[in-house]
């Protein structure tokens, strides 16, 4: 069993003798800066499995606010020094301070970062927040771009985007199990036996979402022109633009309906209609992207088509028809 005490005490040292040790040169200070924050949150850490949850507060407000003092003269793009900021602040319940920090992440327009990798960092960071369905479409998100990292030969470190998520939906999980958190009751265990036994739920689940897409009233005609595009564009599979979007929207909606297979609610379909709205939230983006991209295809199709007739097609044409109709 490790002694929490211990190391708890072994990283407060680290960040007394980098506190003693504080350069004036920018470049330095900040990288001192940022270790003396990672030894505040290694201290926080282990006094939260110590139990000391007061002491775990304060270190991880000193976590916070050192890595904030290091951002003034960090490289640009180090978003993953607000990303700890906040996830810090969070940690210590300081809901105030997290909120102050995410204001501050978006004055300095994280949103409009040059790098996509860093947006795409961004976006995977916040993913795991958005309840435990947030974990589904994360994996789908990470899986999209692992592969589009592949198939467009990206340094291999530009995996390392995935890594913040994946540090917070651990971080998260190793905090609840550490406070004891009750867990919720809305689902039953996921096992194969649970599975086996509620397999009828299925095609009255695929009813349900089929009703959910033809509502008019929340949806309008939405559900029906991205089917139309996902349709258009099934043709176009092998552009790793079109796999990666339509994975992108049909798999969370398949893994989204899944999991009310192991509802724990007397109606589950009571379950399906008050949270699926919520969670189709999720994919809207990426139905709108798809819409994008089939009326693109489509209109450059056209392009082409206006052109052949231009150069050859109206040339053989032209002792038949009138130039006006041509034009047309």
């Amino acid at each position: 069993m490790p002694d929490w005490r211990e190391s708890a005490t072994r990283a407060e040292l680290r960040y007394r003798d980098g506190e003693g040790r504080l350069p004036d040169e920018p470049d330095t200070r900040q990288r001192q800066l940022t270790r003396m924050g990672n030894a505040a949150n290694a201290a926080a850490l282990a006094l939260l499995m110590a139990g000391d949850r007061a002491g775990a507060a304060e270190w991880f407000e000193n976590a916070a606010e050192r890595w904030r003092d290091s951002y003034a003269d960090a490289p640009a793009g180090s978003w993953g020094r607000l990303i700890g900021s906040m996830k810090a602040r969070l940690l210590a319940d300081d809901w105030d301070g997290a909120e102050r920090d995410a204001q501050w992440t978006l004055d300095e327009r994280a949103a409009k970062a040059e790098s996509p990798i860093g947006r795409y960092a961004a976006c995977l960071a916040l993913l795991p927040w958005v309840k435990r369905d947030g974990v589904i479409l994360w994996t789908v998100a990470a899986a999209c771009g692992v592969f589009v990292i592949l198939a467009t030969r990206k340094s291999y470190r530009s995996l390392l985007a995935l890594f913040p998520g994946l540090l917070i939906i651990c971080g998260w999980r190793f905090y609840l199990n550490a406070m004891h958190a009750p867990q919720g009751s809305d689902f039953l265990p996921v096992n194969l036996q649970t599975f086996g036994s509620h397999l009828y739920r299925i095609f009255p689940l695929l009813f349900a979402l089929l009703e959910e897409f033809h509502d008019l009233r929340i949806w309008s005609l939405f559900w029906f022109v991205v089917a139309v595009g996902v349709a258009y564009l099934l043709r176009r599979m092998r552009d790793p633009r079109v796999l990666v979007l339509v994975t992108a929207l049909i798999v969370p909606i398949a893994l989204y309906l899944s999991i009310y297979v192991f509802s724990s609610w007397p109606n589950y379909l009571d379950h399906v209609g008050l949270s699926i709205s919520r969670l189709l939230m999720h994919v809207t983006p990426v139905g709108f992207l798809i819409t994008m991209l089939a009326v693109s295809r489509r209109s450059l199709k056209n392009r082409a088509r206006v052109h052949e007739c231009g150069v050859v097609t109206c040339v053989i044409a032209g002792s038949e028809r009138t130039p006006g109709v041509e034009l047309a």
